[in-house]
C-alpha cells in the first residue's frame, strides 16, 4: 500500500473499534499473515460498526474471509456453512472467520438450492466474479451463471423479463434464462468485453445499441434506487473523512431528477458491452427509468482521460438518433464518477486513497466546482 493508503486504513481501524479484524483484513500483507498463505483481494466490503468481509483467490481457489461487529451474525455464518457441510476456519485472534465460495453466508442459500437442481454446478463451474454477500458469477461450459442472494432474488426475474423484452424489439441483448430463484444463466457470447477489447468501432456500435435502448417504450423495469448518489457521498466520506465538505458541495450540484426520461441500462460502461459478431448490452441489473444521459456519462466517466471510446460512442448514438443534453451529460458523469470513486477501494488498490480523491477531483472539474 501507498503511505496515504497505509494512513486511511489505520484511520478507518481507529474509527471502527467494533471490529478489530478491520485494519488487518484491509492490509494485503496482513491478511496474507493471517492466512498462512498468499492471496491476492478481488473484492472487498466495509460496512462501519457491522462488518468487513474479503474475497480473495487463494492457491486452493477462491475464497473469503469475514468479520463481525454482532457475534450472532459469526454464528449465523457457522450455521449456513454446516447446512452445505463446510466448517469454515477460524482466526481467533481476529475475530473472524473464513471459507470457499459456496459457504458465503448470503449466497449459499440460493447455492444450496440450486445445489439440488444441478449439483455438479460448483465443482466444474470456474468463479469468474465474487462479490461478497452480494453476487457470485461463474463460467460453466457455453453459458455465464449468475447468483445472488435471497433479498435480491425477485430483480433477478425483473430484469430477465426486461432483457426478453428489449431482445424482441431489436435490442441487441443476450436473455438470460431464471434457472431458480435467485440465478440466472445466459449464453456465453463474444471475444470478451469493449474494455478488454478496446476500438472506435466497437464502441460505435454500442453507440448504435444504446441509442436503440433508450428509444424503447412501454416495457416495465424496476424500480431504481432514489438516493444514490446521497449514499455513494456518505460512503465516500466515511472512508476518507477530510473530502466530506468537497463531497456535500458537489452533492449539492446534482438534482435527484433530471428532465427528460427513458429506460436506460443504469450502469452502463465498456464492460458491459461484448463484443464479437457485432455487439450485445448486458448485465442490466440497474435497468430503470432515467435520463438518457445516465448510461452516456456513465461510459465517459469510466473511461480514462484521452480515451477513443467515448467520442466513438457518442457520435454514433447521436448518428442513429440519440438526442444528447450537454448540461445533463455533465451532470450525470460527474455522479458517475462519485458512484464509482469508491471502486479503488472494494478492489483494494494499493493507492486507493489517492484514487478516491482523484474522482472526486475530477467530478469537481467536470461541475466546476
Amino acid at each position: 500500500m501507498t503511505v496515504a493508503t497505509a494512513a486511511a486504513v489505520a484511520d478507518l481501524a481507529r474509527r471502527d473499534p467494533s471490529l478489530p479484524a478491520l485494519a488487518s483484513l484491509l492490509d494485503p500483507t496482513r491478511l496474507a499473515e493471517a492466512l498462512g498463505h498468499p492471496a491476492l483481494v478481488t473484492r472487498r466490503r466495509w460496512k462501519r460498526g457491522a462488518d468487513v468481509v474479503v474475497a480473495f483467490d487463494a492457491p486452493d481457489g477462491p475464497a473469503w474471509i469475514a468479520a463481525y461487529a454482532d457475534p450472532a451474525k459469526l454464528e449465523k455464518t457457522r450455521e449456513r456453512a454446516a447446512r452445505i457441510g463446510v466448517v469454515l476456519r477460524e482466526h481467533p485472534e481476529l475475530g473472524a472467520v473464513s471459507g470457499p465460495v459456496r459457504a458465503d453466508r448470503e449466497l449459499s442459500p440460493t447455492l444450496r438450492r440450486l445445489a439440488r437442481r444441478e449439483p455438479a454446478l460448483l465443482d466444474g463451474a470456474r468463479v469468474l466474479r465474487h462479490n461478497p454477500h452480494r453476487r457470485l458469477v461463474l463460467a460453466d461450459g457455453s453459458r455465464v451463471v449468475k447468483i445472488v442472494a435471497p433479498g435480491a432474488a425477485s430483480r433477478v426475474a425483473d430484469v430477465a423479463r426486461v432483457q426478453a423484452a428489449l431482445a424482441a424489439r431489436g435490442v441487441p441483448v443476450l436473455v438470460p434464462t431464471v434457472i431458480r430463484a435467485g440465478a440466472s444463466a445466459t449464453e456465453w457470447w463474444g471475444d470478451g468485453d469493449l474494455g478488454e477489447r478496446p476500438s472506435e468501432s466497437a464502441a460505435a456500435a454500442a453507440g448504435v445499441a444504446l441509442a436503440g435502448l433508450h428509444a424503447v417504450h412501454g416495457v416495465p423495469v424496476p424500480d431504481g434506487q432514489d438516493d444514490e448518489t446521497a449514499v455513494a457521498v456518505r460512503a465516500l466520506a466515511d472512508l476518507v473523512p477530510s473530502l466530506a465538505a468537497r463531497l456535500e458541495r458537489l452533492a449539492a450540484a446534482l438534482p435527484v431528477v433530471g428532465r427528460r426520461r427513458c429506460l436506460v441500462h443504469g450502469d452502463f460502461s465498456a464492460d458491459q458491452v461484448l463484443v464479437g459478431d457485432g455487439v450485445r448490452l448486458i448485465d442490466f441489473d440497474r435497468v430503470r427509468i432515467d435520463e438518457p444521459e445516465r448510461d452516456l456519462g456513465g461510459l465517459l466517466a469510466a473511461e480514462p482521460r484521452g480515451s477513443a471510446l467515448g467520442p466513438a460512442l457518442l457520435d454514433a448514438y447521436r448518428r442513429a438518433g440519440g438526442a444528447i443534453d450537454l448540461e445533463a451529460l455533465r451532470r450525470r458523469t460527474a455522479s458517475s464518477l462519485l458512484l464509482r470513486a469508491v471502486e479503488p477501494f472494494r478492489t483494494a488498490r494499493p493507492d486507493w486513497r489517492e484514487s478516491v480523491e482523484a474522482a472526486v477531483a475530477r467530478a469537481e472539474g467536470v461541475l466546476a466546482c
